[in-house]
């Protein structure tokens, strides 16, 4: 009976300091686990500190870069950029104050021309197989870079809609599916000076001869080769229309539709 109480009085000893043992281990790991926690929290909050530093870095170079850029754009001498930029500011307050010139003219009366809107005809442009050197390496530079000149866009763009009689808003919607540097004011704008329906347009009689163009901007034909190699070969079309016929036919019909 003795030994017998000895032996529960080891065992509950032994229960005892089981106990405290697994508790203090228990302590260890809670207080571990507080220790990682707050540790966590640390490097959260470092790197939302670290990542609010540089973003106002960042934002901090673009502002300069910006200024940078508008310093040197006040301090630009050449005359053809200002006068870009005037137009584009031009088209943009057209376009604000005339919404519903993105397709349709400004000059109402001009919406009357009966174009002849041609697919096959539309689609030899687009590819720039038009049998008109100028035209066609303007329409193949778009194509492969999404770059054209002014003067080449002015020239291509009058051809579609003088010499073709296919609809500016064609043209004004390839253009847009295609420039890299499109913006819809100025695309709308230019398609519609060229057709000679929109505001401060081009008058609807002149229509550029794309041949005599040669003579005045590529002389030596180093742009239009570059662009259409089989020139002068007989791998390059015949021109789809006749200039005097095609000039004649347009200054028809526009007339008829505006008087």
């Amino acid at each position: 009976m003795i030994i017998l109480k000895k032996v529960t009085l080891l065992l509950g000893l032994m229960f005892l300091l089981t106990s405290m043992a697994n508790a203090n281990e228990a302590q260890d790991l809670l207080r571990k686990a507080r220790e990682e926690y707050y540790k966590s929290i640390e490097g959260q909050e470092k790197s939302k500190k670290e990542a609010a530093k540089a973003e106002k870095e960042r934002i901090a170079k673009e502002e300069k870069a910006k200024k940078e850029a508008e310093r040197k754009a006040i301090a630009e001498k050449n005359e053809t950029f200002w006068n870009e930029l005037i137009w584009r500011e031009f088209f943009m307050q057209i376009l604000w104050h005339f919404p519903h010139t993105s397709n349709k003219s400004f000059k109402e009366k001009y919406d009357a021309i009966q174009w002849e809107n041609n697919e096959e005809k539309f689609k030899k442009w687009c590819q720039g197989k038009t049998g008109y050197p100028f035209v066609d390496a303007g329409m193949r530079e778009l194509n492969k870079t999404g770059h054209m000149h002014n003067r080449v866009r002015m020239i291509v763009a009058s051809f579609l809609c003088k010499h073709l009689l296919i609809d500016w808003r064609w043209g004004e919607a390839y253009f847009a599916q295609n420039l890299l540097d499109y913006e819809m004011a100025s695309n709308v704008g230019n398609w519609q000076w060229a057709a000679g329906s929109g505001v401060d347009a081009a008058p609807y009689f002149r229509i550029f001869n794309p041949t005599e163009q040669i003579k005045k901007f590529d002389k030596d034909l180093k742009y239009i080769k570059k662009w259409v190699p089989e020139l002068e070969t007989q791998y390059y079309p015949k021109p789809i229309v006749d200039h005097k016929e095609a000039r004649e036919k347009c200054l028809k019909v526009y007339k008829e539709a505006v008087g």
